[in-house]
């Protein structure tokens, strides 16, 4: 399981982009990853930020507050 700060910068480099992060990881995303993990390595002020798995099992999205995904 890699650390906190490594899922913390991917929400640092959403905030760099124009409506988030595209995050593809070597395996399948599961609960465990999206709720302990990433929501649990939110730095503070990211509390808007939305974070969902994509259409491929191995995507999750970083999204910035106000942008909605299709």
């Amino acid at each position: 399981m890699p650390d906190l700060s490594y899922w913390s910068a991917f929400f640092h480099r959403a905030a760099k982009e124009e409506i988030g992060a595209t995050i593809i990881l070597d395996q399948e995303v599961n609960d465990d990853v999206l709720r302990k993990q990433i929501h649990g390595s939110r730095p503070p002020g990211f509390d808007d930020y939305t974070v969902c798995q994509g259409s491929l099992p191995n995507t999750i999205f970083i999204v910035k507050p106000g942008v909605t995904l299709d």
